[in-house]
């Protein structure tokens, strides 16, 4: 998917990459080049990111075995997710889930100074 940028953002590079340049990534990094390639939630509109936040929040608590979301935790999601993750799309958060619950995430984070996932 490469959306034409006038900007010459971090999104607009990665959108803008050429075929060849990501045929070398894994099917994991490929996902993840991919999914920060889309909307950020800071370019939403209230109204609609509340309805993409409830379904991935149920899709996420589902996945982790947890039974139902309710109003109150939908909307603590969405409070985080627009405080302190608001350049990250969507589409991000729900890979990190992804890679968090199969043990995958640690390799993306940074390192503390002995090596360790941060």
């Amino acid at each position: 998917m490469n959306l034409p940028e006038k900007r010459n953002t971090a999104i607009a590079v990665r959108r803008n990459m050429p075929e060849t340049a990501l045929a070398s990534l894994s099917p994991v990094d490929r996902n993840l080049w991919e999914a920060s390639t889309k909307r950020s939630i800071s370019e939403y509109p209230v109204e609609e990111l509340t309805g993409h936040v409830g379904k991935l929040a149920k899709m996420i608590a589902r996945d982790a075995g947890i039974r139902e979301v309710d109003a109150y935790n939908a909307a603590r999601f969405l409070d985080i997710l627009r405080k302190y993750y608001y350049s990250l799309s969507l589409s991000e958060v729900k890979v990190a889930f992804e890679l968090g619950m199969t043990g995958q995430l640690d390799e993306y984070l940074p390192k503390d100074k002995h090596g360790n996932p941060d």
